[in-house]
């Protein structure tokens, strides 16, 4: 969101990009909705998706993170 919305990007495409990675990675498991950190992962999901995340991947050309997240 800070991205989309700063005149200034605050970090720049490397450190975005790791850290979307560690944010899909947290997606790995999401099947089993009898863990415990279920209901954190998909608040993590509701809000990359409230907050449009993925126009962010598609301007980095994180092609390969899109197809993970999916």
């Amino acid at each position: 969101m800070m991205r989309l919305t700063a005149p200034m990007a605050p970090y720049n495409d490397d450190v975005m990009r790791r850290v979307f990675i560690l944010i899909i990675e947290t997606f790995q498991g999401l099947d089993n909705n009898a863990g415990s950190t279920f209901g954190k992962k998909l608040d993590i999901l509701g809000g990359m998706a409230m907050t449009r995340t993925y126009e962010i991947l598609f301007d980095l050309k994180c092609d390969d993170l899109i197809l993970q997240m999916f």
